[in-house]
């Protein structure tokens, strides 16, 4: 048998172990829980907000429906005052795509070029394309579409409406959407896009193929192909 100091030292020393086990990995568990906890919150978090996202909006008019009466107001590549167009009649003029921006967003901004281009692509058809940019203040958006203006090749035409995010009560804009796309022809609407959160690779190929119905149809180049490339100085 063990002497007896010899036992009171090695007790002594394991009580010592496990109070300090105790001191170091208490806090260690408090936090693991804290950290679960956390996680557990933010996979709520992120499974409401994908439950909103997924959920579907009602903006503008629906396919078959009339385009109404709404008038917007075209910017002037050159100094000149704002023209009113109304987008009823644009629709009856011939095919037509609209893309009202309720937010500018980077998402917003690459779809709304990436129709741009291919409008540019469909000139012979007569495909026409207004991005209206909803708006409390025409002033700072004339601002703004005066800066953008050089990323949008013809026939795309740059508009403001106001009413602020939900535009002009005729059309029954939802102040939800982040972007709301109507493709027209002969006066009548052939498709409607209402898009709370934008993504190129995902909406893009859906709306070109809307617009391109709607101008007869043919082969629709590839998102990569219509992407602007940035300019490269050696």
């Amino acid at each position: 048998m063990l002497p007896l100091v010899y036992r009171k030292l090695v007790a002594g020393k394991l009580l010592k172990s496990m109070l300090l086990c105790g001191v170091v990995f208490t806090p260690i568990s408090l936090r693991a829980q804290e950290r679960v906890a956390g996680a557990a919150t933010r996979a709520s978090e992120v499974a409401k907000s994908t439950d909103a996202a997924d959920e579907k909006i009602v903006s503008g008019p629906q396919v078959d429906e009339p385009v109404p009466e709404s008038l917007v107001w075209i910017t002037s590549a050159e100094d000149k005052p704002s023209e009113k167009a109304d987008l009823a009649e644009l629709s009856r003029k011939g095919p037509l795509a609209v893309a009202f921006m309720h937010e500018k967003s980077r998402p917003g901004f690459g779809l709304t070029r990436l129709m741009s281009e291919f409008a540019a692509r469909r000139k012979t058809e007569k495909l026409q394309l207004v991005v209206v940019i909803l708006t409390d203040d025409r002033s700072s958006s004339e601002q703004w579409l005066g800066l953008v203006r050089r990323y949008f090749p013809d026939p795309t035409q740059l508009a403001i409406a106001d009413g602020g995010i939900e535009g002009p009560g005729t059309l029954g804009l939802n102040r939800l959407a982040a972007l709301t796309i109507l493709v027209a022809k002969e006066g009548k609407v052939t498709a409607n896009f209402a898009l709370t959160q934008v993504s190129e690779p995902t909406d893009g190929p859906a709306v070109l193929k809307a617009m391109n119905e709607a101008c007869g149809g043919g082969e629709i180049p590839s998102i990569t192909e219509l992407r602007p490339r940035p300019n490269r100085t050696n």
